[in-house]
């Protein structure tokens, strides 16, 4: 009686586990870019700043219009995102494009998407403190 009230709950709890909530994928819109000392920075510089954030990170970016690139990643060759990401001398956005692996559907997506996103960003921040002029 005890090995099947075990299993019973051993079954149950790993059923919890696959039934895990996925987050809602996390856009960045109108998001504000500037330096900590207050200097403007020019459109180019933000491009610039965006590229060599998303290089720390392992994403390539690259440019798709004026004022737009397209950022791609790929982990342990398995999982990967695309987003599109738009740019001026005054904000910047990141959206969701596509993805592999990441359990993408009706707006959610794995965790790890999202964290992704918070390092880009991060990055990009970085980067932009790092601007010269």
């Amino acid at each position: 009686m005890k090995i099947r009230t075990l299993a019973l709950c051993s079954i149950l709890a790993l059923s919890a586990l696959g039934c895990r909530h996925l987050p809602v994928v996390k856009n960045v819109s109108n998001y504000p870019v500037a330096r900590y000392d207050g200097k403007p920075l020019s459109a180019e510089q933000v491009k610039l700043a965006i590229i060599r954030g998303g290089a720390m990170h392992g994403w390539r970016i690259t440019p798709a219009a004026d004022g737009r690139l397209l950022g791609y990643v790929e982990v342990r060759g398995k999982h990967s995102a695309t987003v599109d990401i738009d740019y001026t001398a005054n904000s910047m956005g990141i959206h969701y494009r596509d993805s592999s692996n990441l359990k993408y559907e009706d707006g959610k997506i794995h965790p790890k998407y999202n964290e992704w996103i918070g390092n880009l960003v991060r990055a990009i921040n970085y980067e932009m403190q790092r601007v010269e002029g």
